[in-house]
């Protein structure tokens, strides 16, 4: 029993090693060297929920103005943070896509891919001109392109955007002015997964924006917890309330 035991124990650990040797090397199609993540809850302060986007800007300007600091940016969610915001996308013309089907959605601010070093593969990063005012854009993954567009030219494409559980809340039609490699979101054990990148600064969700932010930070050194005491600083100084 005891012979049958060890065995047992000696296998499963081998199958353990062997799992976590292969999720460590699984591509995750981004540069996470010398990357801070901080998160920052408005809820705690005054701000209105309309005023929360001019918040978060200012909140990646302060990070920006850190010295070691190459790239910030703001947004919705992270890689490989098992978060998971399902929009239903239904591209157009539909005579040559593949039909309507689910997608990831982030929404993200400018210099979000620089921050990450994914690389634009066609068209535009998204800017400061991506404005509310400004006709509805957004990006997307290679993966967002395969599955909807079917392996043609998905660049200046309209796609239409629902959320809910069964897509019923209806929102702008969106025109995909840049694709970008893939990255893995969710989990290492699948795939990369059909994703839209949307600029912050265009939310338009039926409810209000959400008052915890992602901020990005790249630094210049390999050692980007060398800037965490400063990040803090500019942070609180905004707002001395706000969680950081």
């Amino acid at each position: 029993l005891q012979l049958a035991l060890s065995l047992t124990l000696v296998v499963g650990s081998g199958l353990f090693v062997a799992t976590f040797e292969h999720l460590t090397s699984v591509p995750l199609g981004f540069d996470r060297g010398a990357v801070l993540l901080a998160n920052a809850n408005a809820g705690r302060t005054d701000i209105a929920p309309a005023a929360r986007l001019a918040f978060y800007e200012r909140l990646v300007e302060a990070v920006r103005a850190v010295p070691g600091v190459e790239h910030a940016a703001a947004s919705s969610m992270t890689p490989v943070s098992a978060s998971f915001a399902p929009i239903v996308v239904t591209p157009t013309p539909a005579a040559h896509a593949s039909g309507a089907g689910e997608a990831t959605s982030m929404f993200v601010t400018p210099g979000w891919f620089a921050t990450y070093g994914l690389p634009m593969l066609a068209g535009r990063d998204l800017d400061a001109s991506d404005v509310k005012t400004s006709a509805p854009a957004m990006v997307v993954n290679r993966a967002f392109a395969d599955r909807f567009f079917g392996g043609r030219d998905a660049l200046g494409a309209l796609a239409g955007i629902a959320v809910g559980r069964k897509g019923e809340m209806v929102l702008q039609a969106r025109t995909i002015v840049g694709i970008v490699d893939n990255a893995i979101y969710r989990s290492l054990r699948e795939s990369a997964q059909p994703t839209a990148y949307i600029p912050l600064a265009q939310y338009d969700y039926p409810i209000a924006l959400s008052a915890f932010i992602n901020l990005s930070v790249r630094t210049a050194s390999d050692a980007p917890a060398s800037v965490a005491a400063d990040l803090t600083a500019a942070l609180t100084a905004v707002t001395p309330r706000a969680q950081v």
